[in-house]
């Protein structure tokens, strides 16, 4: 039973993740959210995409070397609406990261389409399972391996393969 339970969880939290990165993607162009923690680790949600960059190695503010790369204008911490970047009026399809060296900074950029759909997959094959384990618990057969056990007595094992 609390791998049933497990698995129900598992499921629901993948469809809830999968429907809010689906939404975020036509929203994304209206608004943004950026983080920054002290150890020089931000991240920025704007654009279709998710931009992970960790710059603690570097003196400049990281709204400054933002600035640079979206028109001139420095990307405020927390939620911001409007488009700090005139230029991107189109979303981020493609996946991208950058490392240097001296200083060292590495950036990560994962399109959102891409974390809807890698939480989607799996959410579908729970989804598709718990259906099939319903259809055939409904019909009489054994949820586990699809045994008919339409002679046999509820409180009995599958002779199959043990299940309850």
């Amino acid at each position: 039973m609390r791998k049933r339970q497990f698995s129900s969880v598992v499921k629901w939290l993948l469809t809830v993740a999968a429907v809010l990165f689906a939404v975020a993607i036509p929203l994304n162009r209206l608004w943004g959210f950026t983080q920054r923690w002290s150890n020089g680790f931000t991240v920025i949600l704007h654009g279709g995409r998710l931009w992970i960059r960790d710059d603690s190695n570097v003196h400049v503010a990281l709204s400054e070397t933002l600035g640079m790369t979206l028109g001139k204008q420095a990307v405020p911490t927390g939620f911001f609406a409007g488009r700090p970047d005139p230029v991107g009026r189109q979303l981020y399809w493609r996946f991208d990261c950058f490392y240097r060296r001296n200083p060292v900074i590495w950036s990560f950029i994962i399109p959102l389409w891409a974390l809807s759909l890698s939480a989607a997959a799996p959410a579908v094959l729970l989804w598709r399972s718990s259906f099939r384990a319903n259809r055939r618990a409904r019909i009489g057969h054994c949820p586990a391996c699809g045994y008919d056990r339409r002679g046999l007595p509820d409180d009995l094992a599958c002779p199959e393969c043990g299940a309850a």
